[in-house]
């Protein structure tokens, strides 16, 4: 017996020893692919004017419940400041011509452009927000207020049993929507849907799409949507009666009715009618191949906030406008608009060429990512592709700016298993390789994660960061 547990212990302690050795080995090889990261991203930051820049930490995003002149027709969360725009032109250091986003979203640099007077081009892929766009930028006239009134007063009378518009194929539209107010809306649709393509329609849609999240079952978070009914607690989530949703209990009808009437009184009180000024053009096509058809040179300032290269897919934060509205009918009509956009997360079809032509750094860090960790295979081809992508655009912006133009990039790093992908820095070397000149890289705000990537990553946090990256193209380039 005594030999038995003397053998036993031996073997434990050793177990035990090779553990230890096996755990320490482990740590090292962390450290040292620690350390590597931080050389390159160290290394990277070196290369440009990287500095701390606070005071622009509210311009980097908006601020949908400001109440602010436009911001107010439409929740958008992926815009940023209007005063971004505004202290860019100021700075700009020759007479702005034009103004180019290529991500414009909801139009914060178009609004910005078309109050100041200044021609500006967009490019949108999702249909949803181009129409908002274009609303905030038309010029109405007063014959168009008297007509939006018109229907408006249409809209306050509408009641059950009128036609309403064609039901979307969404198959979680039941959940998405009560029934009464599910039948209030697609009977408003169906009196805007009358009303001619133009002016008058942008608003009206406008308006009905941005009353839509308030007065369904969801709300947009993050990525996607969820549902009113599912607490946050510190446990994690729990459902909770519907009874107990503040709201929910409002009928139908009248809520919608009511929100409607708010949300246009807002958006006319924004109108001045019969000024004429500068309205942008704005493109439903993806800006890396669309921009293949701006003039050389024609372009001032170029600003803009491309996808994050986050593996978001933010189509489907707009998935039940996107239906709602009739802009899409099956799913391949989703699919179809999603495949335009620039090639950011997994979801879209990705071919990546063998040869390395993007910056070796991006490489070298993407080599260290421990494909264990990641939730998709897919991931490290995504990540290139957004590069190349991105690549292609600013050799697309170089061409249309002026001599002594600028481009600015409102942009947030990102980190797969532990591993930053550096994207300003990046952007700034990939442009550096085209002929922009980097006047600096302006770190607005550091971003969060979660405490266990944080920990695994805790020497390198500070890389996770969000900013605005300046580049000029130098005269008589």
């Amino acid at each position: 017996m005594s030999k038995s547990t003397d053998s036993v212990a031996i073997s434990g302690e050793g177990g035990l020893d090779a553990l230890e050795a096996s755990a320490e080995k482990l740590n090292e090889s962390i450290d040292s692919q620690v350390r590597k990261q931080e050389k390159i991203l160290s290394v990277l930051d070196s290369s440009f004017n990287v500095f701390e820049d606070s005071s622009a930490a509210d311009l980097v995003h908006s601020s949908p419940n400001s109440g602010e002149r436009f911001q107010r027709w439409f929740r958008y969360r992926e815009g940023f400041s209007p005063e971004l725009i505004d202290r860019a032109v100021r700075q700009l250091d020759i007479e702005t011509v034009s103004i180019l986003d290529p991500f414009s979203g909801a139009g914060s640099t178009l609004v910005a452009a078309h109050q100041a007077g200044i021609p500006s081009i967009g490019f949108e892929v999702n249909p949803i927000v181009s129409i908002v766009a274009r609303a905030k930028t038309h010029n109405y006239s007063t014959a168009d207020i008297e007509s939006i009134r018109r229907v408006l007063r249409q809209v306050q009378m509408a009641a059950p049993g009128q036609p309403m518009a064609k039901r979307p194929a969404l198959g979680i539209l039941d959940k998405v929507f009560r029934t009464d107010v599910l039948n209030a809306l697609l009977t408003i649709r169906q009196i805007i849907d009358e009303v001619p393509a133009g002016n008058v329609n942008d608003f009206l849609m406008t308006g009905w799409l941005s009353t839509l999240e308030g007065v369904s079952n969801v709300f947009k978070e993050g990525n996607g949507i969820k549902y009113r009914n599912r607490k946050r607690t510190s446990n994690g989530y729990t459902t909770i009666p519907w009874e107990q949703v503040p709201g929910f209990e409002i009928e139908g009808w009248g809520l919608v009715k009511s929100r409607l009437a708010s949300q246009f009184h807002a958006m006319l009180e924004d109108v001045e009618p019969d000024v004429q000024l500068a309205s942008p053009v704005v493109h439903e096509v993806s800006s890396v191949t669309g921009i293949d058809g701006v003039k050389d040179q024609s372009i001032s300032l170029a600003i803009f906030s491309p996808p994050y290269c986050n593996n978001f897919n933010y189509m489907k934060i707009f998935k039940v406008e996107l239906w709602m509205s009739g802009l899409v009918e099956t799913y391949a009509d989703v699919r179809a608009i999603g495949e335009r956009a620039l090639r950011s997360h997994v979801e879209m079809p990705i071919v990546v060429p063998e040869a390395r032509t993007l910056p070796s750094e991006l490489y070298a860090l993407v080599e260290q990512i421990d494909p264990t960790k990641l939730w998709n295979s897919k991931i490290p081809k995504t990540i290139f592709a957004y590069f190349l992508d991105m690549r292609e655009l600013l050799a697309g912006v170089y061409r249309t700016l002026s001599d002594g133009g600028e481009c600015h990039i409102v942009i947030g790093n990102s980190a797969y298993g532990g591993v930053v992908i550096p994207t300003d820095v990046l952007l700034a070397k990939i442009a550096v390789e085209l002929g922009f000149g980097v006047d600096r890289v302006a770190v607005a705000r550091h971003l969060t994660t979660s405490s266990q990537q944080r920990r695994a990553m805790e020497p390198l946090v500070g890389y996770l960061r969000e900013s605005i990256v300046v580049l000029k193209k130098e005269r008589n380039a």
